[in-house]
């Protein structure tokens, strides 16, 4: 995975997608969607993509074949198609109704495209359904009711999956069980840590240092630059003098390694004017998300 100035625009999917052999490989698959849900959800979620995540995750679960991850994907993006093609129809048809209704149209008029808006509405659902249904012999019966149970109610689950990637707990559904529902914040470390590596460097490939510090704990520590404050200013210093400028953020090797509370996450290589360098950055639970509180750098 590579991050740059300008890359989340041109991102080369097939590159991340395939191995040399063409086959699609799941764990890099689940990861690159899961770093490209990052890139957008502290603006505005991707509903696709995360549709994706969840549905590369159930089938990840369920153990299929990277033929048959393959096949998962090119479905998905056909039922994805159909879907933005009825999510428009059903907008038009809605703004239609809500103008006849502010015109005072006759009730012929408004009936008829009250039962245009209930069959798109039918149509939709239809259409859901048969996905899950198309699903079963792919994922299997469990994985296929979860994810009907996903795209049945996605603003519930895009707000799960966002909790849980950005370190925040939803506990709107169970307000009286803080302690358990907060416990459920790790429940994925590896994908929880990445997402808050890819915070950090996103960021900061973007300049946004105020973006790029949100993912430093404030006990940071390091030998050279000690305290967060100090780590700010070196990043400041280095934007301003344009040392990060056109920076390369490689994670394809990156490995995560899980010790209790402590998340470590290496090799990452970054390159730019200064040349190539290889980060270890360590992350710690503070108040139950992830936190960077060390990064080390070799090469430079």
């Amino acid at each position: 995975m590579k991050i740059g100035v300008d890359v989340y625009p041109k991102v080369d999917m097939c590159r991340f997608l395939t191995n040399t052999k063409g086959i699609c490989m799941k764990k890099t698959v689940v990861t690159v969607f899961i770093a490209m849900l990052v890139f957008t959800m502290f603006a505005q979620a991707n509903d696709a993509v995360l549709e994706q995540v969840m549905l590369l995750r159930l089938a990840e679960k369920a153990d299929v074949s990277d033929y048959v991850m393959v096949e998962i994907l090119q479905g998905y993006r056909q039922y994805r198609s159909v879907l933005d093609d009825l999510d428009t129809e059903r907008a038009e048809i809605s703004i239609a109704l809500l103008a006849a209704i502010k015109a005072n149209e006759s009730s012929s008029k408004l009936m008829s495209l009250t039962h245009e808006l209930m069959d798109i509405d039918m149509e939709i659902l239809e259409t859901k359904q048969g996905a899950v249904d198309e699903a079963v012999s792919a994922i299997g019966a469990e994985a296929a009711a979860e994810l009907y149970l996903v795209v049945s109610d996605l603003d519930k689950a895009k707000a799960n999956l966002l909790a849980e990637l950005s370190g925040k707990p939803d506990c709107s559904s169970c307000p009286n069980a803080a302690p358990a529902c907060t416990a459920a914040v790790v429940a994925n470390p590896e994908e929880a840590i990445m997402a808050r590596v890819m915070l950090f460097f996103t960021k900061l490939s973007e300049k946004d240092l105020d973006g790029a510090m949100a993912a430093v704990a404030d006990d940071f520590e390091h030998y050279d630059y000690k305290t967060k404050a100090d780590l700010r200013d070196f990043l400041a210093d280095a934007i301003a003098t344009g040392f990060l400028d056109d920076i390369e953020i490689i994670t394809d090797d990156a490995e995560v390694e899980i010790d209790g509370d402590e998340a470590v996450v290496y090799p990452i290589d970054i390159t730019g004017m200064f040349g190539t360098a290889t980060l270890e950055l360590v992350g710690e639970i503070r108040d139950g998300q992830y936190m960077l509180t060390t990064i080390d750098a070799f090469g430079i």
